[in-house]
């Protein structure tokens, strides 16, 4: 229906708005909306990329705790 219609173009506007941000980056309102769009992009696209890796059962250890 046009509902879905609707966000489905909305949602491809935002990912090409987050595709121009670096071209866009310190332009006015229009930039930092764009880098809005870039920054929730790579946070959805890094939670999907730790997601896998744990489904795929592989474990980082980013620090080890100091003893003493």
């Amino acid at each position: 229906g046009p509902f879905y219609r609707i966000f489905f173009v909305l949602q491809n506007m935002a990912y090409v708005g987050a595709c121009a941000a670096p071209l866009l980056n310190g332009r006015g309102h229009l930039g930092r909306l764009m880098n809005f769009f870039r920054y929730f992009f790579l946070i959805n696209l890094a939670a999907g990329h730790a997601l896998v890796k744990f489904l795929m059962g592989k474990k980082q250890v980013i620090w080890t705790p100091r003893k003493g």
